[in-house]
């Protein structure tokens, strides 16, 4: 198979050998995949990290399907750069948690171009975001990650006084007896005045930082119930002290 063109957004990069590392990224053709890149020494080794930081929007040229088990990564070229987000250790710190959550979800993911449309407006707004907006970012992130990810829950089903059943994604008049994952009242309010968060209001919600975290401990956690585990993500006690 020719090279080509390939559009990818990087999660990870780890070290191969003195003069490779291994760029596991998401991509709009072929869906998760890893490529070798040259990172080299000096200079140029700081530029391929840079270039290749948590969350950036690459075109590059591979041969994704070709003879290399990990294909190798050519002519890497931001599309577009990321600015804000390179400029601002919040933005960084939510970058690598939104990457590292990224390389867990997607890991087996085939190509999905409503999602990876999805993920580049979204990195996007991360790169612009100001104030309370930067904050409130993992918050937006995850609940509509979570439509494309097919698991989002049925605010349909909320009336004020139900309780938010975590198993089936829905609001009931009275708990579950078959188990015990649900919300209390007052934080089935939270869930569903989260379900209305979307990346163009999110800086209209205010959030302390305990009610944040508390918020993203219950997204994570049903991420986990519905889809894989997220529990022993490295990045999240570092992005609690940032938002």
């Amino acid at each position: 198979m020719a090279s080509s063109e390939i559009h990818l957004i990087a999660l990870k990069l780890v070290k191969y050998s003195d003069r490779q590392s291994i760029l596991t990224a998401y991509s709009l053709e072929s869906g998760c995949v890893s490529f070798t890149i040259q990172t080299g020494a000096g200079k140029a080794s700081s530029r391929t990290r840079a270039l290749t930081m948590p969350l950036s929007i690459l075109t590059a040229v591979a041969d994704v399907g070709g003879r290399h088990r990990i294909p190798p990564l050519r002519n890497p070229v931001p599309s577009p750069p990321l600015c804000g987000v390179n400029s601002s250790p919040m933005k960084q710190m939510i970058a690598m948690f939104a990457a590292e959550l990224l390389s867990v979800l997607l890991k087996e993911s085939q190509p999905d171009e409503a999602m990876f449309r999805f993920l580049v407006s979204s990195i996007q707004v991360l790169d612009h975001a100001e104030g309370r907006g930067i904050a409130n970012f993992p918050v937006a992130f995850l609940y509509n990650l979570a439509r494309h990810a097919g698991i989002e829950p049925d605010r349909s089903t909320y009336r004020d006084g139900r309780v938010f059943d975590m198993r089936d994604g829905l609001w009931r008049d009275t708990a579950p007896v078959a188990h015990h994952y649900y919300l209390g009242t007052e934080e089935s309010r939270t869930a569903a005045m989260v379900a209305r968060i979307t990346m163009e209001n999110m800086c209209k919600f205010d959030f302390s930082r305990a009610e944040r975290n508390r918020v993203l401990d219950l997204m994570l956690e049903y991420y986990t119930m519905h889809y894989v585990s997220l529990r022993n993500l490295k990045s999240l006690d570092v992005l609690r002290s940032f938002v």
